[in-house]
């Protein structure tokens, strides 16, 4: 399910980090709770992800990132039951305890976590969409904005993105905004995530793939196409 196009703006003003080890080893033990087979070792590997997420929280706390620090608790006790649903074989309990614990690691990661220049992992601390900057103005490269002169692409052509297993599997759900660069023959040049849904199970790789394949009539400036800087938001829904 696809939101309407949306007009460019301006990068959000955030501090931007790479991922610490102990937060990417807490990435990495969740993971294998999610989609590794049960062999036995689940309430051992519950209460590795719980003691994980501790130095989550720290690395949260210590940024007074409020929001993430409050992700982070919630997901400690999703872990903690989990741990105890493990031991008594209750495997109800375990699958509730499996959603909880995704749902906040995703809550997390839609608000903190993104994509670097270089496609790596980043946290991003306090992200927010500023104001959008004055129209017609340029973002580099022979890029424009709408507006002042500038029309904006109208879509021809547009293809879904595709739900990956694993996020259909953690339910996840929400838009991702992305800005693309529509070319002077209505094709799509560069992408990048403006703001991000699910780095970790494959949601915003998705968006990007689908975006890239979308069609336009080109925005024009005195009657010639031109490059012009979109937002478009895609939206995923599970039915």
């Amino acid at each position: 399910m696809l939101a309407p196009l949306a007009l460019a703006q301006s990068q959000p003003q955030t501090n931007i980090e790479e991922p610490t080890a102990e937060y990417r080893a807490a990435m990495r033990s969740m993971a294998e709770v999610f989609f590794k087979p049960s062999d036995g070792r689940l309430a051992e590997e519950a209460a590795e992800v719980r003691r994980k997420l501790s130095d989550v929280e720290s690395f949260w706390r210590t940024r007074n990132a409020a929001d993430a620090v409050d992700f982070a608790k919630a997901a400690g006790k999703a872990a903690s039951d989990l741990e105890a649903a493990a031991k008594a074989n209750d495997n109800a309990q375990a699958m509730s305890a499996r959603a909880d614990l995704a749902a906040n690691c995703l809550g997390c990661h839609k608000t903190h976590v993104g994509r670097g220049s270089n496609d790596s992992l980043v946290i991003m601390i306090q992200p927010s969409l500023p104001s959008a900057p004055a129209p017609g103005g340029g973002v580099g490269g022979g890029v424009a904005r709408p507006g002042s002169g500038v029309t904006i692409p109208t879509l021809v052509s547009q293809v879904k993105p595709a739900y990956t297993a694993n996020a259909m599997r953690m339910r996840a759900q929400g838009e991702v905004l992305l800005e693309c660069v529509v070319l002077p023959d209505g094709s799509v040049g560069n992408v990048r995530v403006f703001r991000s849904l699910d780095p970790v199970f494959g949601l915003d790789d998705e968006a990007v793939k689908a975006a890239r394949q979308w069609r336009f009539n080109p925005g024009t400036r005195a009657g010639e196409p031109v490059a012009v800087a979109v937002v478009i938001e895609m939206t995923f829904t599970l039915r």
